[in-house]
């Protein structure tokens, strides 16, 4: 991809005439504008962002996207879902060593150099999307986090009219990206007919959480995290539960996509309103959240969880400061995520000039809150406790900016569930430390997927 500057284009072009607010009341005279401004580009090395809008015969709110290999969608709390289609240039770094230093793990810097660069060349207004999975071992016994890193071809916003961005280039044949904006616009679809909550049976192995108690009696260990499946044969589809997390939890950051799982043949949908902020940049401010330590309403906050959530401030906090960044932490608080109440402690400092925020984020994945410390031997013990493996629960999903400024935000994948053709699959996870109890351990796991199960529109969970 060149690195000359974007070329914005945008207004009326003739044969194709724009609504009287500037926006294209149908798709076909959007796309009659967008190939006549593709003939502006003169050299296969030039691209354009356009930026305008679409009617469409629908509430926009409700728009949900037919699947496909490059889909994905975002928001955070409170604020437009936006979905991305396509993809234009994909980073060639597709997965992440973790090297062992001592105690810790460390994304490659190497590869981190090859996606610093990569981005570095996309000089676009628009945002680039990264989807992490959790760190998992290759065969060669390497522990690698699954990484997809790409530039949509499409930037759709939730609004009336619609947001739309698109991005044109030369590269191939001008009927062929034409041809390829038709079926990603035509692949928008109104909110479905909304269905009343359904009983379903779950059904999942047992919680290894005696087992980790035990490891945790050895004193190398301070805290694990232990991660349970649960299945649900439920017809609902990745659109219908989609649009039922973004209308039902306003304040979760939604993280909807679906692309390809090393290892995959076909890509794998996922859908998550997750409470947990890893790492959000904005001009020179970094901050993330520390949410660690589980428990329902009215419940008093025990010794045991407080040492679990301290574990994790310690971590993001030192982490941060491994990288250049002096941290304030802020005063701890109870968090409201659906049923659940989590201990929650944000820390914030100056982002280094250079850092941007998926490499901030490679830094911290996986915190404690989601694998345990010391990070190398809780690994070693999730990846032999656990059933099944996480895939991308446990990863992080979200944005950075195409320009070079580095600004972007990604949230931790969990509190979701992953569509599996016949039904779902869901993960919940316990923090443990010495001190827990098998029984509230259990209890938790439990409450957090009949959440999920609510999230996916199930009446009567067990």
């Amino acid at each position: 991809m060149s690195s000359d500057p974007v070329l914005a284009v945008s207004g009326p072009t003739r044969g194709a005439v724009p609504g009287r607010d500037g926006s294209w009341p149908t798709i076909a005279s959007l796309l009659a504008h967008l190939e006549l401004q593709l003939r502006v580009l003169h050299r296969p090395s030039q691209r354009a962002v356009c930026r305008t809008h679409l009617h469409i015969p629908f509430d926009s709110q409700d728009v949900a996207v037919s699947n496909s290999d490059w889909r994905f969608a975002f928001r955070s709390p409170n604020a437009r879902l936006r979905w991305a289609l396509g993809c234009t240039d994909a980073c060639p770094v597709t997965s992440i060593a973790l090297l062992q230093h001592g105690d810790a793990l460390q994304p490659d810097p190497q590869a981190l150099a090859t996606i610093e660069a990569w981005l570095s060349r996309q000089q676009t207004t628009l945002d680039v999307v990264a989807v992490a999975g959790f760190p998992q071992r290759d065969a060669a016994g390497h522990v690698q986090v699954p990484l997809r890193v790409w530039l949509p071809r499409l930037w759709l916003t939730a609004g009336e009219p619609l947001g739309v961005a698109v991005v044109l280039d030369r590269r191939g044949e001008e009927g062929e990206l034409i041809a390829e904006i038709t079926n990603l616009l035509h692949g928008l679809q109104p909110m479905l007919p909304s269905e009343p909550p359904q009983a379903c049976l779950s059904s999942g192995g047992d919680a290894p959480v005696a087992a980790a108690l035990q490891r945790l009696q050895d004193p190398a260990l301070a805290k694990l995290v232990v991660g349970v499946p649960r299945h649900w044969p439920t017809p609902q589809s990745p659109r219908a539960v989609e649009q039922r997390v973004v209308q039902q939890q306003a304040t979760a950051w939604i993280c909807s996509f679906s692309t390809q799982l090393l290892g995959d043949a076909t890509p794998r949908q996922v859908v998550c309103a997750s409470p947990e902020l890893l790492v959000r940049t904005a001009g020179e401010h970094i901050e993330t959240l520390a949410l660690a330590g589980t428990l329902a309403a009215g419940q008093p906050v025990a010794e045991h969880l407080q040492r679990e959530h301290q574990l994790v401030v310690d971590y993001l906090g030192d982490t941060l400061q491994g990288i250049g960044i002096e941290v304030e932490v802020g005063k701890r608080q109870l968090r409201e995520a659906g049923p659940l109440l989590h201990l929650a402690t944000p820390l914030r400092g100056r982002r280094p000039p250079g850092l941007d925020a998926l490499t901030a984020a490679l830094h911290l994945h996986p915190t404690p809150a989601l694998l345990g410390l010391p990070r190398p031997v809780a690994l070693a013990t999730v990846n032999e406790l656990e059933v099944e493996p996480r895939g991308w629960y446990g990863g992080f999903a979200g944005i950075v900016s195409g320009s070079g400024s580095g600004e972007g935000e990604f949230a931790v994948l969990l509190r979701g569930a992953e569509f599996l053709g016949e039904g779902w699959r869901s993960w919940a996870g316990a923090g443990l430390v010495a001190t827990s109890t098998s029984a509230e351990e259990h209890a938790e796991i439990r409450n957090k997927h009949n959440a999920i199960g609510r999230m996916l529109g199930l009446a009567g969970v067990p």
